[in-house]
């Protein structure tokens, strides 16, 4: 099931609402109750190429390219 990204247009709180599949995406505003919500581009789950480096950071790789030009 997604989860989706609003942001109330009424009071500009931003929050997730799980939609059930075959539903129609619709959300109301937990902090003022308006159902006049924008649908948000969500981030994602998309992490970085690379080494983990600790505390969720990362170091990143050097490219292929980058070591063969040295």
């Amino acid at each position: 099931m997604p989860i989706y990204e609003f942001k109330c247009d009424k009071c500009g709180k931003e929050f997730d609402e799980l939609v059930m599949p075959g539903k129609d995406i619709k959300a109301v505003c937990p902090e003022c109750g308006k159902n006049e919500c924008e649908k948000l581009l969500s981030k994602g789950n998309v992490r970085p190429h690379g080494i983990p480096k600790g505390k969720g950071g990362y170091k990143l790789s050097p490219c292929h390219e980058c070591k063969s030009q040295k």
